[in-house]
């Protein structure tokens, strides 16, 4: 459940700095993943940007995999066991991520992020509609704002 009183207090400020410190690592990520895939072929975008999803994929898979080995052996030959109920997962997974770096060769960073954060609001409908959910007036008018600013930023 959600901390109260002190306890929350207390975790505020490091939940913050860890929030920043989170965003500033993935716009560096977003940028880094652009420039990739511009560096290796810009007159061809979609297919630069497949090969540097799939470097970078394939780097994350073999350190995710190594950091598991070392420190939690048990997990990771879980995962390795249940490898066909993580397909769809996986596949989706890779997907949404094959769009990100298709967008990300095409436009900038910036404004592909602008337009991505309209999948907070899209989650908090799915939450809703699939999971019964309630939205709170706070929620309900920031999945507004967000959408109007999305439709402001691909407007230009």
């Amino acid at each position: 459940s959600w901390p109260r009183g002190d306890e929350a207090r207390a975790g505020a400020l490091s939940g913050s700095l860890f929030g920043l410190a989170s965003g500033v690592a993935f716009a560096v990520a977003l940028n880094g993943y652009r420039q990739a895939g511009l560096a290796l072929d810009a007159d061809h975008p979609i297919y630069s940007a497949t090969a540097a999803l799939c470097v970078a994929q394939t780097l994350q898979s073999i350190v995710l995999s190594a950091i598991l080995a070392v420190t939690r052996p048990q997990a990771l030959r879980s995962v390795a066991g249940s490898w066909k109920q993580s397909l769809g997962a996986g596949f989706f997974g890779t997907a949404a991520s094959a769009f990100w770096f298709s967008a990300l060769a095409l436009a900038p960073a910036g404004q592909v992020r602008a337009v991505g954060v309209i999948e907070g609001p899209i989650a908090a409908a799915a939450g809703r509609r699939l999971f019964k959910e309630t939205l709170t007036l706070v929620q309900i008018a920031g999945g507004a704002a967000t959408a109007i600013g999305v439709v402001m930023t691909a407007l230009g």
